[in-house]
């Protein structure tokens, strides 16, 4: 609260010299980090960065975003081992698989259900029932689909033959579209599927924390790749001058 009140009550300014000078230059230590994305501590280090980058003939933007793999005092970036990009690639690709059956699971409008004795998972609604897969892709060869209507329109045979279910899971199938107690049932299980909100979006920011860290890793490996190329050009011209 006190810091609040300083800034919003007590303004920008200070009455001593300097901690008013001190405050300015905090400004532009601040502003300049926030403009190139890097993480200098003071003016005097800022100048001898751009004097470095000058005199090396270097593009700020290379080290954008390096965050403490360069050092600003030794003018280095970070040496990383290659191998690493593995784990947060590996960690990246775990969320992927593992949010993908969340996110179907909640944005759903169908129970989702697995009859005993059968292979195949099911969406079941008050009207309607089709298979389902986790997967990214479901074959369209191995699809189907039927309705209420369709089980007095079609016998059980023909509904077996088109779903490869036993005339037992048909039977149970067509019960839901008229039991009460089956359509209880479905709300309470699309209920329990909305709440795996919460994991899905617990596993998109851990994905997003695992790309950040790839970012990172990335534009380090990069930047110090360059850096090494450009000082080793220079070092060629300055012998063949």
């Amino acid at each position: 609260m006190s810091r609040l009140y300083a800034l919003l009550i007590g303004g920008s300014a200070f009455h001593d010299d300097k901690l008013n000078s001190f405050w300015k230059e905090r400004i532009d230590v601040e502003r300049f980090n926030a403009l190139f994305n890097i993480r200098t501590k003071s003016l005097k280090e800022i100048h001898l960065f751009q004097s470095w980058l000058d005199s090396n003939e270097l593009d700020i933007r290379k080290f954008a975003g390096l965050r403490n793999s360069f050092d600003y005092e030794k003018t280095e970036v970070q040496k990383l081992n290659k191998f690493f990009l593995a784990i947060p690639i590996t960690f990246i690709l775990i969320v992927i698989w593992a949010v993908q059956p969340l996110l179907f699971l909640t944005t759903n409008d169908s129970a989702i259900i697995k009859l005993k004795a059968e292979s195949d998972w099911v969406a079941l609604n008050g009207n309607s029932v089709s298979n389902v897969s986790f997967s990214v892709v479901l074959k369209e060869r191995n699809k189907w689909h039927f309705e209420k209507a369709d089980c007095q329109q079609q016998t059980r045979a023909e509904l077996a033959d088109l779903t490869s279910l036993t005339s037992d899971s048909i039977d149970i199938l067509c019960k839901s579209f008229t039991s009460k107690e089956d359509a209880k049932f479905i709300q309470e299980t699309l209920q329990q599927q909305r709440s795996f909100w919460y994991a899905a979006i617990l596993l998109l920011v851990m994905m997003i924390v695992f790309l950040q860290e790839l970012i990172w890793m990335v534009r380090t490996m990069l930047a110090r790749t360059y850096l090494d190329t450009k000082l080793k050009e220079k070092q060629i011209s300055e012998e063949q001058q």
